[in-house]
């Protein structure tokens, strides 16, 4: 973003309550002076089947969070919303 090192959008995802949050946190990201571009964006959270689900249904990249609800082994119940990476928890993503 323009004038800034970087921007943090947090939202809960699921379903079409998950596509409008998304959509929500890519417009804020435009409104401060990001492109916009769903492949530059990365949706962080905890679930496979909120966070993970959501981000992927807009086009974002994905991390899960590995310090909430959900860790690896529980990839197998979700094959369908794999995170693109992983973290030990959301403190790894800051310098």
């Amino acid at each position: 973003p323009a004038g800034s090192e970087s921007v943090a959008c947090a939202g809960k995802g699921g379903n079409k309550g998950g596509e409008m949050m998304m959509e929500r946190a890519r417009q804020m990201l435009i409104a401060q002076g990001h492109d916009g571009d769903p492949s530059t964006i990365c949706m962080v959270g905890d679930r496979f089947d909120t966070d993970i689900r959501a981000g992927r249904s807009a086009g974002f990249r994905t991390c899960l969070a590995l310090s909430g609800c959900h860790n690896l082994e529980s990839q197998r119940h979700y094959p369908s919303d794999v995170a693109d990476f992983f973290v030990a928890g959301v403190g790894d993503l800051v310098p």
